[in-house]
């Protein structure tokens, strides 16, 4: 069965992925999964035992694999401890929230059970960012070009939606993005919000027409925006701000201008900026 991977740490933001996951938990009628991946520090990986020598003394050996040892079982308790508590903080869903802790890191670790997948939640900042809300987790750009499932990336105190904005350029990506919202009616009582930035063309235009009549067929408010010109991920987070929306959705956006945001600075600088909860439907 397709489950929900809420991807936790020791953060803040931990609580805000935990209720993000229950809400998608609940709308998709998918079982939620608390993840922890344990990543010991780097220096735990080098072979100490190669840059002794011949002569090393065997007890000391013994002693660094016997550190190494506690190391483990410690992070393994601290991880167990972490993932309870966070289980605990949770409202009683449909479907039994479980946990998982896995060694190693976190995007290898998706990669592994992505067949089990069906969406994974992610905090903008880690635990390493305590001071900066804004900073984006060092995961987060690897895991969109690498984990080939839909992303709900929390920014902050995560709200259930009750209005998003629904990014388009009217490509296949962005198609696919309202195909999935009309199939799980994830959103479907909520006020949307569609925006197209920058593309002007007739056939752009007769998409974007096309595919709000099939969006006003489910929503119950839904308001067209053309932006023109200017940069894509400033365009979108003014709109953010204009519209006080809730929730930002956008396709993979493989083959357009907007494939620029997920290669280089407007990933993050949408990402970093962003004031709504990003989901990355793919």
């Amino acid at each position: 069965m397709k489950k929900i991977i809420a991807c936790v740490d020791g953060s803040l933001m931990a609580h805000s992925v935990c209720q993000a996951g229950a809400w998608l938990s609940e709308r998709l009628s998918v079982p939620l999964v608390l993840l922890h991946s344990i990543e010991k520090d780097r220096s735990a990986d080098i072979n100490l035992a190669g840059n002794i020598g011949l002569g090393a003394n065997e007890v000391l050996l013994q002693q660094l694999a016997d550190n190494d040892a506690q190391k483990s079982k410690l992070l393994k308790a601290h991880s167990k401890a972490l993932l309870e508590h966070l289980q605990q903080s949770l409202p009683e869903l449909n479907s039994p929230v479980a946990t998982l802790e896995r060694f190693g890191d976190v995007n290898h670790t998706l990669d592994d059970i992505k067949e089990s997948i069906r969406c994974y939640v992610m905090g903008r900042s880690g635990e390493n960012h305590t001071s900066d809300s804004n900073l984006v987790g060092s995961h987060i750009e690897s895991a969109l070009r690498l984990v080939d499932r839909s992303m709900l990336l929390t920014v902050g105190e995560f709200k259930q939606p009750q209005s998003f904005l629904l990014a388009y350029d009217g490509r296949e990506q962005a198609n696919l993005a309202i195909e999935r919202l009309l199939e799980t009616k994830l959103l479907a009582d909520c006020d949307c919000h569609l925006v197209m930035v920058g593309n002007t063309s007739h056939a752009t235009k007769d998409a974007f027409d096309k595919e709000l009549s099939r969006l006003e067929s489910q929503f119950a408010s839904i308001t067209p925006h053309f932006v023109d010109g200017g940069n894509i991920a400033d365009s979108l987070l003014a709109k953010q701000q204009q519209l006080n929306v809730d929730l930002t959705v956008m396709g993979a956006f493989s083959h357009s201008k907007v494939r620029q945001f997920f290669v280089g600075s407007n990933t993050l600088k949408l990402i970093a900026n962003s004031h709504t909860s990003l989901l990355v439907i793919k």
